[in-house]
C-alpha cells in the first residue's frame, strides 16, 4: 500500500506507466533476472525500491521491474486488464 503513494510521485496513471515499463522489461530480462534472484534478494530488492522512489524516481523503474517480475501485485494486476 506504501507503494501507492511512491506512484503519485509518477502523476495520474502512474501504476499504468510503470507497470508498462516493467512488462517490457521483464519479457527481455525478467526470465534471467528471476533465477539470478533468489526469494532472500526479492525482499532485498522491495527495500531498495522504496528507498530510490524517493530520490530518483527512474533508478526505481528499473528496480521495480525485478520486484514485479517475481511477485506482480493483486490490486494493480486487476487495473491492468486494458
Amino acid at each position: 500500500m506504501s507503494s501507492a503513494m511512491s506512484f503519485s510521485f509518477q502523476g495520474d496513471q502512474s501504476s499504468g506507466d510503470i507497470f508498462m515499463i516493467t512488462k517490457h522489461r521483464r519479457r527481455e530480462e525478467g526470465k534471467q533476472k528471476e533465477k539470478k534472484v533468489g526469494e532472500k534478494e526479492r525482499k532485498k530488492f522491495k527495500v531498495t525500491v522504496c528507498l530510490y522512489f524517493l530520490p530518483m524516481i527512474r533508478r526505481a523503474e528499473v528496480e521495480y521491474t525485478i520486484d514485479l517480475g517475481l511477485l506482480p501485485p493483486p490490486s494493480s494486476s486487476s487495473r491492468d486488464g486494458h
